[in-house]
């Protein structure tokens, strides 16, 4: 598996097949019978993430050596690798909403040392913390996962045999290794190292204006978005009916990725559903650009300057 390079150790779930050639897998067609999992396609060193909500497509991610694409440029991506091998897998719902988050959220911290990292004491600060947040942790002895929500424990898993989430606790205890956090939404990293000092009595790298400048900026991207998304899923439910989950699924990545309402409704204008003529997804991105218009006074007072 890729799990551990280019695309994130990812929940095992149930298997449905592994390694099938690429050239007789047709992704789009798979959602069905996943329902909700994953899509894992590598090649060599080339790997991509298809999620699957509700049996259609929500989302997808590309590691390409140094390039990064997601959405439908890496589906296309996709189909640039013709030696390719194609394995699916099963798991629950509400882990797949999570997966973007690990996938591609925002990163926090990139390279925690377990060795003066108490894993318990990080995990209780970012639980008293609104937002997601996904933790990784690799370790020569292994890697794991965890998710919080709001203050809620979500899921475990690790690489061990039988996957058992009690075994982060000794992986979080290594003397080697490194603990990534990401997160969609709650606070900025800013906030998070004050915490950490207190917790670790780690002193973190100074932090220049261009990081303030970035950090700005990333929140006033994610806020511009999610100020209009409950808007933008009655929209799209209006305009889609059942069909509206893949949608509202690209929606929650977006913002979990930091991405602008542009951006998103330009994912919406070109991605496929099952059911769904293009006409009506470029009809739904246009109505979202248009609504976003429509709130711009509004925002400007919610935003900072």
């Amino acid at each position: 598996m890729a799990d551990g390079g280019a695309i994130p150790l990812l929940p095992k779930g149930i298997v449905l097949f592994e390694s099938l050639p690429l050239c007789a897998v047709v992704i789009d067609a798979l959602g069905p019978a996943v329902q909700d999992g994953i899509v894992v396609v590598e090649d060599g060193s080339r790997a991509a993430c298809v999620l699957i909500r509700g049996g259609t497509v929500a989302d997808s991610y590309a590691v390409d050596g140094a390039e990064r694409v997601d959405g439908a440029a890496a589906l296309r991506r996709i189909q640039e690798w013709p030696g390719a091998v194609v394995s699916a897998r099963r798991v629950d719902a509400a882990i797949v909403d999570v997966l973007p988050v690990l996938v591609a959220g925002t990163v926090c911290y990139e390279d925690l040392r377990p060795e003066w990292t108490e894993l318990t004491g990080l995990l209780r600060d970012l639980q008293s913390r609104a937002g997601t947040f996904v933790v990784e942790v690799s370790t020569p002895q292994g890697c794991g996962v965890t998710a919080c929500r709001d203050g809620d424990s979500l899921f475990t898993y690790t690489d061990s045999a039988d996957g058992s989430p009690s075994l982060l606790d000794d992986l979080g205890g290594s003397a080697h290794g490194s603990i990534r956090v990401r997160f969609a939404g709650g606070p900025s990293a800013m906030a998070l190292d004050g915490a950490l000092v207190e917790l670790f009595g780690m002193r973190q790298p100074a932090i220049t204006p261009r990081d303030v400048v970035a950090v700005r900026d990333q929140g006033v991207r994610s806020r511009e978005l999610e100020a209009v998304l409950p808007e933008l899923r009655a929209l799209t439910r209006d305009r889609l009916q059942r069909a509206s989950v893949t949608v509202e699924a690209l929606l929650d990545s977006a913002l979990a990725r930091g991405r602008t309402l542009a951006d998103a409704a330009r994912e919406v204008r070109d991605m496929s559903v099952r059911g769904v003529v293009p006409d009506r997804m470029r009809s739904l991105a246009d109505e979202m650009l248009a609504l976003s218009e429509d709130r711009r006074d509004g925002l400007q007072d919610f935003l900072p300057a």
